[in-house]
């Protein structure tokens, strides 16, 4: 009785452990793409996604590696300044303050200047190379924002730099636009080896429009 008891205990503390992880993960995934956003003139009103875990699981992870180390030194000094009892409690104190401030700073300093060169599919903010197939008419509507096609329902390579379910967003070289997917029909990815030479436009794109440049 008393194993089994023990067993639904663990259960139990692993399950509240996983629920405050994936907890953390959606509010620091959900700060990070909206901090991305406010810099280029956006704002994601869609709360529940996906990637918000994605992004907050993998900054979790990175953070949690700059952490130890940190907190291991930090305690150390804490021992070492006073061996008391009472400063027992006074040390937790500390540390908690610690760890939440360094989470705070490490969100914004991610954020700010890591977070736009990691892949998308890791749960970073990096643009995709795609082009939009769409009608002939929108073809011609995107053309008046010099956005050119190369067919008559597909346009040029362009610089996603965010999608959700019902807009994507593009980096140009002269502004950022918001386009609507009603009126997106598909979109087509070239092989790696044609998409290189879009690749360097579309990095300084993003680096121009994120520093203010």
């Amino acid at each position: 009785m008393e194993k089994e008891f023990s067993f639904f205990k663990s259960l139990s503390s692993i399950s509240k452990n996983v629920s405050l992880f994936a907890l953390m993960a959606f509010i620091s995934g959900f700060f990070i793409w909206n901090y991305y956003l406010y810099r280029i003139g956006f704002a994601e009103h869609q709360i529940i996604q996906t990637k918000f875990i994605a992004t907050g699981v993998l900054f979790l992870i990175l953070a949690s590696i700059i952490y130890y180390p940190l907190n291991r030194f930090y305690n150390f000094l804490l021992f070492k300044i006073s061996r008391k009892i009472k400063a027992a409690k006074k040390l937790y104190f500390d540390m908690t303050v610690f760890g939440l401030i360094f989470y705070i700073l490490a969100m914004i300093v991610y954020a700010h200047n890591y977070f736009y060169y990691i892949p998308n599919y890791m749960g970073g903010a990096e643009p995709r190379i795609l082009s939009i197939i769409a009608s002939q008419e929108e073809i011609e509507h995107l053309a008046e924002f010099d956005i050119k096609a190369v067919g008559p329902t597909q346009t040029e390579p362009l610089c996603v730099a965010y999608e959700n379910s019902k807009s994507i967003i593009i980096f140009r070289d002269d502004r950022i636009m918001s386009i609507n997917k009603e009126d997106i029909k598909g979109f087509v990815s070239l092989p790696n080896q044609k998409n290189k030479q879009f690749e360097e436009a579309c990095g300084k794109y993003t680096r121009d429009w994120l520093s203010g440049n």
